[in-house]
């Protein structure tokens, strides 16, 4: 079967097009081209998260112990806190993954993002969040997506997502530095860098942007 408006061939028996779901001849249901997903099973049924969070949950009590007695007044713990729940989603979401490769990438920028965030309200001092680490973090992704996707350039359709996300990420450091007024260069390169991204993507892979996201959220 065809469909008419989108022009691709259904390989299976649907009563609508999976992607633009207008009606197409023959077929049975739309159950047949998107079978149903498996429930994911709970956090709380898997043993490695019980025991994760168990010794986590005392690592951190632990620092806010020191914490009020070397350095009452601090935020130190948060350090530790933080990095916990980054190495617990490294673990889980780029480690013990079945995502593709770029969107492991921008699973990592968008987890150091928020790290970074944090760090930046929590602590009153120039850690240079935002003006050099973010931007050096971001530019970094975007040569690997970019490189990854050159290289699996037959499959670079479903690359193309992941891509467009760190791109609009690389744009924060550049608001936050006019906003806090701070050095401006290394952010400012890494948002002429993402912008040229998303206008090529706009351009070149429009149509192959759209349909991508209209499988992943087809439901």
């Amino acid at each position: 079967m065809r469909c008419e408006k989108c022009n691709v061939e259904i390989l299976c028996k649907a009563e609508v097009c999976p992607l633009c779901h207008l009606p197409v001849s023959g077929g049975v249901n739309l159950e047949a081209a998107f079978p149903a997903r498996a429930p994911k099973r709970g956090l709380r049924q898997i043993p490695f998260t019980k025991l994760y969070a168990l010794i986590a949950f005392s690592l951190i009590v632990f620092a806010i112990i020191l914490n009020l007695i070397f350095a009452r007044g601090s935020y130190y713990w948060i350090i530790v806190a933080g990095g916990l729940m980054y190495l617990y989603f490294c673990i889980r979401s780029t480690v013990l993954s079945y995502k593709h490769f770029n969107m492991k990438i921008f699973g990592q920028t968008a987890a150091l993002t928020i790290m970074g965030i944090i760090l930046e309200s929590v602590f009153k001092v120039e850690l240079y969040i935002f003006s050099i680490v973010l931007p050096l973090i971001y530019l970094i992704a975007i040569i690997v997506v970019f490189i990854n996707i050159m290289s699996n350039i037959n499959n670079a359709r479903s690359y193309l997502v992941s891509f467009l996300l760190i791109a609009i990420l690389g744009i924060i450091p550049f608001i936050a530095v006019l906003v806090e007024k701070i050095t401006l260069w290394p952010s400012l390169i890494v948002a002429i860098t993402s912008a040229i991204t998303l206008i090529l993507l706009s351009i070149i892979a429009r149509k192959k942007l759209a349909d991508e996201f209209t499988r992943i959220f087809h439901r």
